[in-house]
Parts: structure tokens; sequence; C-alpha cells
């Protein structure tokens, strides 16, 4: 099989089936996740209940899937297709559930040509079943007759931590490659390696402290009001450092280009206020902690009016200079990238900006803030990706059409005989095209708009040419729940 990395992403990603709607705050899930984690990611609520709704965004998908492979339309993809195709349809119920995505360990190997390579994982992924697992076990019964065999697998059952557990190993997957899953009480669990698992469980029986009962952690949630969030993520940068040297130096670099430099840990929390996701963020920096909006409503100010359409069921607005953050991800993306690969992609990126006759530090300075994403027009399938994105232009809205258009029509060249292209419309709105119209963008008298379709296009125009519909309430206070 060719696709050896996509047996590892499908069944830690795509492990389960069938809809549940449980609530669980911030608290519930935190005690899941062992105190000495490096990293945690939680979902409190399904992602789909900002408002009430009756599916969430994939479920479609899922169904169309599901069915496609019971038929036997896609056996005769490639395995890397089928893959992610499974994961898409499993993913569906993983973000039913109430979890926690949990990191323990990450070693590096270094190779001649200075590049790492992932040489151990410890991790681990709590699902809140409340002890309903039959369409989680489907699910992973599907993906073990899909993708594993009697020659290169091995599954066995053990006892780890007092509990009943499944184990798998595979010939085609690197040595330190361990799956196990197990049902502990009103949880499921899926881990890398039979002491992650073993982590999780002491700390489900109450054996072993969970993060919630460290005060550096509680001092961020209480400091950005994320004990109602939707989604939280923990890192603890000084301990990753620590604990994994080599990724520790990439990782310290990558702090100092995203404006982060010797931070040892930090919490991000999402939710809504509303209809808008709110997003804060807390820095704990050399024993002191600052706290930040990342997305908000207030970055609107008037213009919220004008950009969000009232037919969005929800948006972001994301309060950064553009400018600015393409120098910083592009600072980070080097500084992560071996000497040999950096250079390479400087070089790429120069034979583009000649060729095309442009410069990336002047496109990205034509975009001013605050980034405003929304759904609006719904895609038919709901798909997360499926978003409308709206940048205000600065300036004369010429020069960043000049720019757009030298770029795409290099990269148009570029792809001439490729499976996808790039194509335009009457109007002169950019997509690609593969079989189907896929992800368009244009640039109008005000704003740069990326949306999943021409014809979602064509809808956000109509909606910025209508009369303001009625403004916002904001709340000035920053530490407002969710």
């Amino acid at each position: 099989m060719r696709a050896k990395g996509h047996i590892l992403a499908v069944i830690l990603v795509g492990s389960v089936a069938g809809p549940a709607r449980i609530h669980a705050h911030l608290e519930e899930l935190a005690r899941l996740v062992p105190a000495d984690a490096l990293a945690a990611y939680t979902v409190s609520v399904p992602v789909s209940s900002a408002e009430p709704a009756t599916s969430n965004t994939f479920e479609i998908a899922t169904v169309l899937i599901d069915q496609a492979f019971a038929l036997g339309f896609l056996n005769s993809l490639d395995d890397s297709i089928r893959g992610w195709l499974d994961a898409i349809a499993s993913i569906s119920t993983v973000i039913e559930y109430p979890h926690a995505v949990v990191l323990f360990g990450l070693q590096v190997q270094r190779d001649e040509e200075e590049s790492h390579r992932v040489s151990a994982l410890q991790a681990a992924l709590v699902l809140h079943t409340r002890g309903n697992n039959k369409s989680v076990e489907k699910r992973i019964q599907h993906l073990l007759g899909s993708y594993t065999n009697q020659t290169e697998s091995t599954l066995d059952e053990r006892q780890v931590g007092g509990h009943g557990t499944h184990r798998l190993r595979d010939r085609r997957l690197a040595d330190w490659v361990v799956i196990c899953w197990a049902s502990i009480g009103d949880y499921f669990v899926i881990a890398l390696g039979e002491e992650s698992l073993r982590n999780i469980a002491k700390v489900i029986d109450g054996s072993a402290e969970s993060t919630w009962s460290d005060s550096v952690f509680r001092e961020g949630v209480g400091a950005i009001a994320a004990e109602e969030a939707l989604i939280t993520l923990q890192i603890r940068f000084g301990e990753a450092i620590k604990k994994s040297p080599l990724l520790g130096k990439k990782l310290s670099r990558m702090q100092a280009a995203l404006g982060m430099a010797d931070c040892e840990e930090g919490v991000w929390a999402a939710g809504y206020a509303g209809r808008s996701l709110e997003i804060r963020q807390w820095l704990r920096c050399g024993g002191n902690g600052t706290t930040a909006l990342i997305a908000a409503q207030r970055f609107l100010g008037q213009s919220g009016d004008d950009i969000v359409p009232s037919g969005a069921r929800a948006f972001a607005a994301i309060g950064v200079e553009p400018s600015v953050w393409f120098e910083r991800i592009r600072a980070a993306y080097l500084v992560a990238r071996s000497r040999r690969n950096a250079a390479e992609s400087r070089g790429y990126w120069a034979q583009v900006e000649q060729s095309a006759g442009l410069r990336f530090a002047e496109l990205f300075s034509r975009l001013e803030g605050p980034i405003v994403v929304h759904d609006f027009p719904a895609h038919a399938l709901r798909l997360p990706p499926a978003w409308t994105i709206v940048v205000p232009v600065k300036g004369a809205t010429k020069d960043l059409q000049r720019d757009v258009d030298a770029l795409l029509t290099f990269w148009q060249k570029e792809l001439e005989g490729a499976a996808f292209r790039l194509a335009r419309t009457p109007e002169g709105f950019w997509f690609m095209q593969l079989g189907i119209e896929g992800p368009a963008l244009t640039v109008t008298d005000r704003y740069l708009l990326i949306s999943f379709s021409p014809h979602a296009i064509r809808e956000n125009i109509e909606q910025l040419r209508r009369p303001s519909h009625p403004g916002f309430k904001y709340d000035p206070n920053p530490n407002q729940r969710f």
C-alpha cells in the first residue's frame, strides 16, 4: 500500500460514527487531560451549536461517502484518496462528541539534510460518549477491514491500566506506532502507545492529577473568561522545549518569528457571542500573563453593516494586519524548515515574483484588517472549508487587481496540463476548476473576496451592493462570557 501514513491518520482522526448531542464544560474536559501533557485541544460542545441545528457541517457529506463505499463506487480509488474520504466521513461525529486531543510527547531525529523527522509520538483522543460506543466500534471495524490485513497487521487484546484494550501494530508503519483503544467509563479513548492510554486511564480514574489542578492553566482560563468556551487550546512551550531539545530549538525560533519569544505557556479560547466567533489569547512570558483578542465583533467597527451579510449564520472578524502576519508566518515557516528546504522555498518564491512581475510584500501591503470570515451563502454540503473571506483593500484597488491577475496568470500557465486548472469567468472571477467550478476570488471596488465557487462570489457581491442591514450591538468588556 502506497499511503502508509494514511492508516494512522484515518484510524486516529476518523474513529467514530453516529451523532450525539452531549454538553460538557471546559472543566469536565480539562479533567481528562493529565497535568504533564505538553498540549491539549478540547471541544466542549458541538461546533454546529452556535445556533440551533439538526446536523453538523460534515453530516451530509458523511452520508454520501458512506453510501458510496457501501455500493462499491469508491473501491477502485487510490488508497490515499480513499483514506481522506474515510477521514471526512468519520470526522463528522468526532465533532458531535465533546472531546479532548492530548499530546504527551514528540521526539524528532535530524537527517543528513538537517530535516527533522518524527521518531516517536505519544498522543490520545478522548471522546465523551457516555458509554454508547456501538457506532464508534462499527466505524473502527470498517477502518480495520479497509486498511489492515493478516500479513502486515497484528491485532490483539490486553489489559492496560486495568482496562480491556485493543492494540494494533502494522509492519508498514514505523516501529513506534502502536494504536490502542478502549472504553473507560463514560469515555472512549484512542491512543498512540500503551503509555498514552495508561496516562488517560489514570486521570479518568482519579489516580493522577489533571491540568485543571494546574494553577497556571487556571490563571489563563480565568484571564480570558474561557470556562464556557467552545474550543480551547493549551500549549506548554517550556515543557516541550525541555523534553525534546532538537524540536525545542526549532520551536523557540518559530515562537520568536510569531512574536511569542520566551513564552512558557499559552491558552487560546474560542466561542460564540451571538453569531460572532470570539477568539482570545493568554500568554505567560517571563512569569507574567498577558491577554489579547484575536477575533472579536468589535474589530468590525461601523463597517459590520457593510461586510457581514444578514443571511450569514456565523462570522469571525480577525483583527490582524495582513502585511504584518504575512511576514511573521513566512518567517516562522522558513525557520521550521531545514536550511536546504528554506533555500529552495526562497528560490521558488523569488522566481514567482520575477516571472509574475510583483512583490508579495507589496501585494499584502495593499490589504488591511479586519479579515472577515463568514458562512454566506451556505454550501450545499455545508463543508467547513466552504466559507467566504472578505479582506478590505487599502488604497487603489486597481493596484491589487493588477498583482492578483499577474500572479494567477503565472500559475495558470504553470498548471497547464494538470488535473485541475485556473480559469476565469466572463466577469473576471478567478477560480479553480476540477470538472466543476471550485474556489474562486475577485477584487471589488473595496474588498478582496474569496469563496468556494464563482456563484458564491456573485451572491456576496450582490449582498455588498444592498443597503446596510441593522447594525450590531457591541459589549466593550473583553472578558465577557462566550
